[in-house]
């Protein structure tokens, strides 16, 4: 098929299989912004099945209110139904496009999850795949980031849905060319929005598309940039593969969090392999959405193989040795979530990793990390509780507070003055299940 030929029916129905998506498994959403893409996007799905239609309104540009009501406008007549969310409170005064990113996908998966839909379809395509590479490669990144974006990915917030269904993003145009989508909505006679922050040269990703659109060397398309992303990321497959192979022989995991590597079987393994589980395992134990950078984990894992390695910090988790041989990775306290009211008979998040319970019998109390103060408290009151885990570990377990004092650890097996409280590890993903990625660095 030429490049620049409308998308089918029977061609995206294609992709959505190839995804693992069918008409029958329910509605999808899709991430609907105005632009050619999200308009290609929103019109095919809407032919394949059930659709819902989600736009976000920043804040940001006053245009964006007309912008939204012209894209309800559009899809109003083809049965479509359209949600319009909204990033509403005071805005960063830096690294404001990071912010406003997080922002979207938590108001796209918390309407998703709203909904009951487990789906999130995207708009990234071949072009914005070719871009990604670009900008990782300037960045240094390694097998991981070069891999670029992922066709199916994780949700970004810690949502799940009610039946216990995992929430996940789908790209189903991501090998595909932007002048097939144009071409696409010439094809439906459908109006787009011309973003004109697309070819504002004061971001990274401006100069990528530029680059791209007259490139210096004979061969380098988006195309061949999009292939070579994905010839890296069967290769991050192949890494994990024995990365896991590593994690069976010298990881061990705690209910309570955090993990021990037998250290001298870790340093048998490649370096490679090596880096890759311990980014894995940082993420895993901190709750983190996003990778190390390389060269944290560099340094990191070169400070674990010195003679008088005593501990480091990394991703919000601490890193130490026991016995000489035992390497911890645990939650650092000092990066753990600030405190967070519950109330009877709920049941909340906290820390990216916990989802905590109080009985509807309790009164109100605030979930938090349980930190040196709250130790000292327990061992003051004299309650019998599990002293066997590490110090460090003690400091990041979620503990129920009430009027300035501790009312129970469930973690170290004392639940004290607050019966009705329980809590849970609740990993963002397995270890190894496809990573969350970044679309716009």
């Amino acid at each position: 098929m030429v490049d620049n030929a409308p998308v089918s029916d029977k061609t995206f129905a294609h992709l959505m299989v190839g995804l693992g998506l069918r008409p029958e498994n329910g509605p999808v959403a899709v991430a609907v912004s105005g632009g050619a893409d999200s308009m290609a996007l929103v019109r095919l799905a809407a032919r394949w099945g059930a659709v819902v239609a989600l736009s976000v309104d920043h804040g940001l540009r006053p245009e964006a209110s007309l912008e939204l009501d012209r894209v309800g406008a559009w899809l109003k007549p083809l049965g479509i139904l359209h949600d319009r969310l909204h990033w509403d409170g005071p805005k960063p005064a830096s690294d404001l496009q990071a912010a406003a990113r997080a922002a979207r996908y938590r108001l796209l998966e918390e309407r998703c999850r709203e909904r009951g839909i487990h789906a999130l379809l995207l708009a990234h395509h071949q072009n914005d795949q070719a871009e990604t590479l670009l900008l990782r490669l300037a960045r240094g990144s390694g097998v991981w980031g070069l891999g670029g974006m992922a066709a199916v990915a994780p949700a970004l917030t810690h949502i799940s849905l009610q039946n216990g269904r995992p929430l996940r993003r789908y790209r189903p145009l991501l090998s595909l060319p932007k002048a097939r989508l144009i071409a696409t909505c010439k094809a439906f006679s459908q109006e787009w929005i011309e973003d004109p922050s697309n070819r504002n040269l004061s971001y990274d990703r401006s100069h990528a598309r530029a680059l791209l659109d007259n490139p210096p060397l004979s061969g380098l398309t988006a195309r061949r940039l999009a292939q070579t992303a994905q010839h890296m990321r069967r290769a991050g497959e192949a890494l994990d593969h024995y990365a896991q192979d590593l994690m069976a022989r010298c990881v061990v995991f705690s209910a309570q969090g955090y993990v021990t590597v037998q250290r001298t079987g870790f340093q048998t393994a490649p370096l490679e392999i090596q880096l890759r589980l311990l980014s894995r395992l940082l993420m895993f134990v901190g709750g983190a959405i996003y990778p190390p950078r390389l060269t944290g984990l560099e340094a990191l894992l070169a400070e674990m193989g010195a003679a008088g390695f005593k501990g480091a910090t990394l991703r919000g988790c601490r890193v130490f040795l026991q016995d000489g041989e035992q390497v911890i990775i645990c939650r650092e306290e000092a990066a753990c979530a600030a405190p967070l009211p519950i109330k009877p008979g709920e049941t909340v998040f906290w820390d990216g990793r916990i989802r905590a319970s109080l009985d509807a019998k309790q009164k109100p109390a605030m979930v938090g990390a349980l930190g040196d103060a709250g130790w000292r408290y327990l061992c003051k009151e004299g309650q019998d509780i599990d002293k066997a885990l590490p110090y460090p570990v003690r400091l990041s377990l979620p503990a129920l507070w009430r009027d300035g004092r501790v009312v129970a650890v469930p973690f170290l097996g004392w639940r004290g003055y607050g019966a009705g409280f329980s809590t849970e590890l609740m990993a963002r993903q397995s270890v190894f299940e496809a990573m969350p990625d970044v679309e716009q660095e």
